[in-house]
C-alpha cells in the first residue's frame, strides 16, 4: 500500500465525517482507516476537534492537497 493511499483514506474519512457533522465518529478518530499511520500521537489532530466544537456545525472543506505524498494539507470552515 502506498503512502499516498494511506493519507488519502484517512483524509477522505475525516472529510466525510466533518461534512456529516458526525462528532461521535470524529471523537473516536483513532478507529478511522490508517489513523495511527497518519497520526501516531494525537496532538496534531486534536486542534481539529477543538475547531469543530467551537464552530458548532458541519464543516465545509476549503482546500485539500497532499505534500510530498505523505502530508495532507486540508482546510475546513465551521460556521
Amino acid at each position: 500500500m502506498s503512502f499516498s493511499h494511506r493519507v488519502g483514506s484517512f483524509a477522505e474519512w475525516v472529510n466525510a465525517r466533518l461534512r456529516e457533522g458526525d462528532r461521535d465518529a470524529l471523537a473516536n478518530w483513532q478507529t478511522a482507516p490508517d489513523a495511527k499511520r497518519n497520526h501516531p500521537t494525537p496532538e496534531h489532530f486534536q486542534p481539529l476537534l477543538v475547531a469543530m466544537g467551537a464552530g458548532g456545525s458541519a464543516a465545509t472543506q476549503l482546500h485539500h492537497s497532499v505534500e510530498h505524498g505523505v502530508l495532507a494539507m486540508d482546510v475546513y470552515q465551521f460556521a
